[in-house]
């Protein structure tokens, strides 16, 4: 389909992992939907030969129904996108402020509750003196079993088949913090799972295991990314502490119509 914005087609994910790489840490959804998400619908605008924008339409885990994200290199490039929008993407997650007058205004929407902050760090974290912090094998796989985190052991052999790397703080063979470096692109990675035993919070573990993971990151040459809810407050001071910069902010939707 052709528009005054340019030529709209189906676009193949590496196409369209080309073009967000010019801002892997502002695409850093889009890239992980790329690899990681179901079902997955690529939609360009081709303006002068080269791509101006990209719709990516893809089921989450334990959603049946389509998440649609947008980058556009500018409004133009964002309103045919908006139009071929497939009907079945019941929820809009936006990171770019400017986009969402237009998508307000082509779609009912309602706010969710799971729109977050995301972080980044490029440079080199200040490591804490204690508690330590190791990387987690399937060594641990009845420890991590025998604590209330990660799904149980299941969850962390899961994590373990996925290429993801587990560090926890282990006190008289308990796990009482963990966090886990996951969701990889070719430029950045994910600190996830951040996770503290009720009773030891408060004690600096979980920055302890946030800095130990986004310092294993960064070691292999890729930007460390955190996220948090907006609403929690607690992680994003965790976050500020361990030397993560702010990036943007993500907002959800659930789309009506």
């Amino acid at each position: 389909m052709s528009t005054p914005s340019g030529h709209v087609r189906h676009v193949t994910p590496e196409e369209v992992t080309r073009f967000l790489a010019a801002d892997p840490v502002g695409n850093v959804e889009l890239l992980c939907a790329l690899r990681y998400d179901h079902a997955i619908q690529c939609i360009g605008v081709v303006r002068g030969g080269a791509l101006a924008g990209v719709l990516v339409a893809a089921q989450e885990d334990g959603d049946n129904a389509l998440t649609a994200r947008f980058e556009a290199a500018d409004g133009a490039a964002l309103a045919p996108l908006i139009v071929a929008c497939p009907p079945d993407a019941r929820r809009i997650v936006v990171h770019r402020a400017w986009m969402l007058p237009a998508l307000t205004t082509a779609f009912s929407l309602i706010p969710e509750q799971r729109s977050e902050s995301v972080f980044f760090a490029t440079a080199a974290v200040a490591l804490p003196a204690s508690p330590t912090v190791r990387l987690l094998t399937i060594a641990d796989a009845a420890i991590v079993a025998a604590s209330a985190t990660m799904g149980g052991g299941k969850g962390f052999i899961d994590a373990l088949a996925q290429g993801f790397r587990p560090f926890g703080v282990l006190t008289d063979d308990r796990l009482i913090a963990h966090a886990i470096a996951a969701n990889a692109t070719d430029w950045t990675e994910e600190v996830m799972s951040v996770w503290t035993a009720p009773r030891m919070r408060g004690r600096g573990l979980a920055t302890a295991v946030v800095a130990t993971t986004a310092a294993d990151i960064l070691r292999r040459n890729r930007t460390a990314i955190y996220v948090a809810a907006l609403t929690n407050l607690a992680s994003q001071r965790v976050a500020v502490k361990t030397g993560f910069q702010r990036a943007y902010e993500t907002l959800a939707y659930r789309r009506l119509r």
